[in-house]
């Protein structure tokens, strides 16, 4: 019984020594709990999804991946008017070293006629766009000039990173439709 008592007396006196008394608890102000943010953790890289060669990589971006990127960007949004009337395309670049600017030639393709679905190359676009830096994502609109009716679509993209160069051209879009087409 006496082991009883003493494991009570220390719990007693542990309790009484760590619990403050009035006085203490009123003479301390009472400290708030501040939140503190939490940083997003950085863009995976190399990012996932891409075609990657020589640090240089390359998406076709889902719908759901251009519209996300169209309510962030309103210098895109003002671009993508054209794509009501126009044929165009998108591509997510990066590189693992900062571009001076970007080079983009693609291929417009589309059916023969409205009765022969066949597809035939009408034509093709070069896109050239701004700097990125390095491991920074930049959406790129293709635009062409054929007009936006069903089945005429864009592919065959290859891009370049332009490093060092003397003179950076101003971003553009330009289509040269086939001769062989304009002759038909």
């Amino acid at each position: 019984m006496k082991h009883k008592l003493d494991i009570f007396l220390a719990a007693l006196l542990i309790f009484t020594v760590s619990v403050p008394t009035t006085s203490e608890a009123t003479s301390k102000p009472a400290t708030k709990a501040t939140a503190k943010p939490i940083k997003s953790p950085p863009p995976l890289w190399p990012p996932v999804g891409f075609v990657a060669k020589d640090g240089v990589y390359a998406k076709i971006p889902t719908g759901k991946e251009l519209i996300g990127v169209l309510s962030a960007k309103t210098t895109l949004a003002s671009e993508v008017k054209l794509c009501k009337k126009y044929a165009c395309g998108a591509v997510i670049v990066a590189a693992e070293k900062a571009c001076q600017w970007w080079e983009i030639h693609s291929v417009v393709y589309g059916p023969t006629s409205e009765v022969d679905t066949a597809t035939v190359r009408y034509g093709s676009t070069k896109t050239i766009a701004k700097s990125t830096s390095s491991q920074e994502q930049k959406t790129i609109l293709l635009i062409s000039k054929e007009p936006l009716v069903s089945g005429v679509y864009i592919s065959g993209i290859r891009l370049m990173c332009q490093r060092g160069a003397s003179i950076i051209p101003y971003p553009s879009n330009s289509y040269a439709p086939d001769s062989a087409r304009i002759k038909n």
